[in-house]
C-alpha cells in the first residue's frame, strides 16, 4: 500500500488508514529533496523506484490539486493499480458495495443486515471525505451499520435509525455509542456537541432566542465546561450528528430540500420532530470535530421557518430571559438545587448513598436540578452518571473562582433548595435567600455536634470537644435559617425539636429500599462482616475494637469464623489488623459486597460513638443477615430489639454473637423479621410523598 504524495493531505490519508487497521508501506512523491527519507516514520520513494519495484502495489493520490496530472504520470509509468480511498478501505475491510446506478448513491456496509444506517451529507454523490469516513470506520460503533452518501430525497436506507454526518465532520470515539443509548432510554431525536479542532464549542445545540434569531448555544467555549456537559432537551440540534428514526428520512429529504440554509434546515427538522411529539435531545458525550468556524448566531432569512419560530415560542411560554434559562426551557415541575461537599460516590458510603437516592426521588418527580459541588472537583466516572441523568453538576477551576458572581443568575429561578450537611448549607444558605424565593431544605446526614461530642468523650481529646462547640452553633443557626430541616435518627430529631419548637424539624429516611426478597442459605454460612468507610473515624474504631478486643472473646467460644472488614479508604491502622483470619478488603462493588452479605452469618458493627442512623446496619437489616450492634449503631430505630440485638461492652456483644452463632432458627427469624421491617419503614413511596409535599409547598410559596 503506497500513498502518492507526502504533503498534509497524504498524512491525514495515512491516519485515516492507519485508523481502521490499514497499514502503509511507502509514501511516493515528485519532490525529490524527501526521497529516502522519513514522513511520519514511513519511508518516501521517488516514481522511478514505484515503477520498478512496486508496479502492482495499490496506490492511492493524496493531491486534490494535481490529481489528473499524477494520474496520467503514473500510468505511462505503467503502474494501473490506482485506487480511491473509499475503494482501499472496502476491499481491506471486506466491506461489501451496494451501488445504486439510478441515483449514483454509493453505499458499503459492514453488515448484510445494518441497525443503523449513517448518511454521509455532500454535494459530490460519489465520494465523501477520507476524515469523515476514516472517522467513522474509526469510532468503534458496535451495531451493525451501512454508511450511505447522500443522494437527495432519493437516498434508501437498510437500518431502522439513521445518523446523519456533514461531509468533513469527523465522528470521535464512541459518540454513535452514546447517541443510541441515549436514545434507547429516553426515545425521540438525539444530536451531538459539535466542536472545533481548537477543543472549543461549535454548538451545544440550537436556542431559538427570537423567532428571528438562532443561539449556537456554547459556541466558543471550552467543550469541557459543565454548563454544556449534560443532557438535555434542546430547541434544536444539528442535523449533522442527529440519531433519528428511519421512518422520518424522507420528510428528513424534503426538508433539506426546502432549506439551503444547514442551520436553518436544522431547526425546521427539529420543530417538526417537536410537532410529531418527539423529544430533541442534546446528548453532549456524542462529540463531532468540525473543520468549519461557524458564528456564534444565526438570522434566519426563511419567512417560513421565522412563522414557526414564532409558534414555537408562543407555545413555550418564552420570556426574555438569559441564554442559560433559554437553553434550559422544559416542561418541568420544579427548578431544584442539590449542593453537597461532593458528587454523590452512592457505592463507597452511606452519606453519598442517601444523596444519591434523594436525587433519583427528585428526578422522578420531574424535577429539572444544578447539583453544586462544594470541593468543585471533577471525579470523572461518577460525575457522568449525574450528566446522563439531565443533572446540571457544576464542578472545575473556573466555577471554584467565580461561583459567587455565577449563582445568582441561576438562583433566580430555583424554587427548591436541598442542601446536603452543615458545611454546605452554611456556605450557600445565604446567598440562596438573597438571589432567590426558594424553598430551603437542610438535611443534616447526622448531628455533627453530637457525633463529636461522643467522640470526645470516648478519647477525652479536647479538640473534638472545640469542634462539637462549634458545630453546635452552625446546626442551631441553621435550623432557624431553613425552611425544613431533616435528619435521619428519631433521637436527634427529639433534641432539635426540644431546642426549637416552633421550627419545622422532620424525620427524613437515611435510604429507601425495593421491596425485594433475598434468597438465604443459613446453615452454610460462615464469617462475620464489617462494613464501613474507613474515612469516618466512629467506623476505623469499631473495626479496631472487633478485632483486638472483641474476636479474641470471640474464639474461646469456639467461634473461629473469618473476620471480613468491608469498605474503601482503609486506614494505616485498619491495614495493620490484616492477617489470616482478618481480611481487609479494601474498596468493594456493589456485586461484590452483596456476596458478602450472602456469605456471613453475621454483621457486627460495634459502633462507640457516632450520631444519626447508619446506613450500614440498615442495608444488613434489608439483606436479611443478623445484626450485632450498639446503642450508637441502633440509634434511631424504633423496637431496635425486635429486629436485631445490641450489646455496649465487649462481655454483652460477644453473647449476642454467640447466641446467634449456635441458634440456626436465630438466623431465619432475625433474618425475616428484620428485612420486614426495612420494607415497613424505609419504603421508596414514603421518601417520594414526603419530597413531593415539600416541593408543592415551594411551588406554592412561589
Amino acid at each position: 500500500m503506497i500513498i502518492f504524495g507526502a504533503g498534509i493531505r497524504g498524512k491525514r490519508c495515512l491516519r485515516t488508514l492507519q485508523s481502521v487497521g490499514i497499514e502503509v508501506s511507502f509514501f511516493c512523491d515528485n519532490n525529490e529533496k524527501i526521497w529516502g527519507k522519513l514522513v511520519a516514520n514511513i519511508p518516501v520513494i521517488s516514481p522511478m523506484e514505484l515503477c520498478d519495484t512496486y508496479k502492482e502495489t495499490e496506490i492511492l493520490i493524496a493531491n486534490k490539486n494535481d490529481f489528473s496530472v499524477i494520474r496520467n504520470q503514473l500510468l505511462e509509468l505503467g503502474v494501473e493499480n490506482i485506487k480511491s480511498l473509499e475503494e482501499i478501505i472496502l476491499s481491506h475491510k471486506r466491506l461489501s458495495y451496494l451501488g445504486n446506478s439510478e441515483n449514483t448513491i454509493m453505499k458499503f456496509t459492514a453488515s448484510e443486515n445494518p441497525i443503523l444506517s449513517i448518511i454521509i451529507m455532500n454535494t459530490n454523490a460519489k465520494k465523501s471525505s477520507p476524515d469523515t469516513l476514516g472517522s467513522i470506520l474509526a469510532s468503534q460503533i458496535e451495531v451493525p451499520y451501512e454508511i450511505v452518501i447522500w443522494g437527495g430525497e432519493a437516498t434508501v436506507v437498510k437500518g431502522q435509525e439513521i445518523l446523519f454526518l456533514k461531509d468533513g465532520s469527523m465522528l470521535q470515539k464512541g459518540a454513535v455509542r452514546e447517541l443510541l443509548e441515549l436514545k434507547r432510554e429516553k426515545g425521540g431525536t438525539v444530536g451531538s456537541k459539535s466542536v472545533q479542532c481548537d477543543g472549543t464549542i461549535n454548538q451545544a445545540g440550537y436556542v431559538i432566542t427570537d423567532e428571528h434569531t438562532v443561539c449556537l448555544y456554547g459556541h466558543g467555549e471550552s467543550a469541557s465546561r459543565p454548563e454544556y456537559d449534560y443532557v438535555r432537551n434542546c430547541d434544536a440540534v444539528s442535523i449533522s450528528g442527529m440519531l433519528t428514526d428511519a421512518k422520518h428520512l424522507n420528510k428528513i429529504g424534503e426538508i433539506l430540500g426546502a432549506n439551503k440554509n444547514f442551520i436553518e434546515a436544522s431547526i425546521a427538522v427539529s420543530l417538526w420532530m417537536k410537532d410529531m411529539q418527539e423529544q430533541v435531545l442534546m446528548q453532549p458525550f456524542s462529540l463531532i470535530v468540525e473543520k468549519e468556524v461557524a458564528d456564534s448566531e444565526h438570522q434566519i432569512g426563511s419567512a417560513v421557518l421565522i412563522g414557526v419560530c414564532r409558534e414555537y415560542l408562543e407555545r413555550s411560554k418564552f420570556c426574555r430571559e438569559s441564554i442559560f434559562w433559554q437553553a434550559n426551557r422544559a416542561d418541568i415541575y420544579s427548578y431544584t438545587l442539590m449542593a453537597d461537599y461532593g458528587i454523590a460516590q452512592f457505592d463507597r458510603n452511606a452519606g453519598n448513598r442517601s444523596t444519591y437516592e434523594y436525587i433519583c426521588i427528585l428526578l422522578e418527580l420531574n424535577v429539572w436540578m444544578i447539583y453544586l459541588l462544594n470541593d468543585f472537583y471533577y471525579e470523572y466516572e461518577y460525575i457522568k452518571i449525574f450528566q446522563k441523568k439531565g443533572i446540571f453538576v457544576v464542578y472545575g477551576e473556573y466555577w471554584r473562582e467565580h461561583c459567587a458572581e455565577l449563582l445568582p443568575e441561576i438562583l433566580s429561578k430555583i424554587d427548591y433548595a436541598f442542601l446536603n450537611r452543615p458545611d454546605v448549607a452554611n456556605a450557600y444558605i445565604d446567598i440562596i435567600r438573597k438571589y432567590s424565593d426558594a424553598l430551603v431544605v437542610h438535611y443534616g446526614h447526622d448531628l455533627h455536634f453530637l457525633r463529636l461530642y461522643r467522640e470526645y468523650e470516648i478519647t477525652g481529646e479536647e479538640s473534638f470537644l472545640a469542634e462539637s462547640e462549634k458545630y453546635k452553633q452552625i446546626e442551631y443557626e441553621l435550623v432557624q435559617k431553613a425552611d425544613i430541616t431533616g435528619y435521619p435518627s428519631s433521637v436527634e430529631v427529639n433534641i432539635l425539636k426540644k431546642e426549637f419548637p416552633n421550627e419545622n424539624i422532620q424525620l427524613f429516611p437515611l435510604n429507601f429500599f425495593e421491596n425485594r426478597v433475598y434468597e438465604r442459605e443459613d446453615g452454610s454460612r460462615e464469617g462475620i462482616l464489617f462494613v464501613g468507610g474507613y474515612g469516618h473515624s466512629p467506623n476505623e474504631d469499631a473495626a479496631v475494637w472487633l478485632v483486638c478486643e472483641i474476636l479474641p472473646e470471640l474464639r474461646k467460644h469456639g467461634i473461629h469464623d473469618k473476620v471480613y472488614l468491608v469498605g474503601a479508604n482503609p486506614t494505616q491502622q485498619v491495614l495493620e489488623l490484616q492477617r489470616e483470619d482478618v481480611v481487609v478488603t479494601g474498596y468493594v462493588s456493589e456485586t461484590e459486597l452483596d456476596a458478602y452479605y450472602e456469605k456471613c452469618f453475621i454483621s457486627v458493627f460495634p459502633l462507640r460513638y457516632g450520631a444519626g442512623m447508619k446506613g450500614k446496619v440498615l442495608e444488613a437489616l434489608y439483606k436479611g443477615i443478623p445484626v450485632v450492634t450498639t446503642d450508637i449503631g441502633a440509634e434511631g430505630l424504633e423496637d431496635a430489639g425486635n429486629i436485631l440485638r445490641v450489646g455496649n461492652n465487649v462481655d454483652e456483644i460477644v453473647e449476642k454473637v454467640v447466641e446467634i452463632y449456635y441458634n440456626k432458627a436465630e438466623l431465619w427469624s432475625l433474618g425475616n423479621v428484620a428485612h420486614d421491617y426495612i420494607i415497613g419503614h424505609f419504603g421508596k413511596q414514603k421518601m417520594k410523598e414526603m419530597i413531593w409535599k415539600q416541593i408543592a409547598d415551594s411551588k406554592k410559596n412561589n
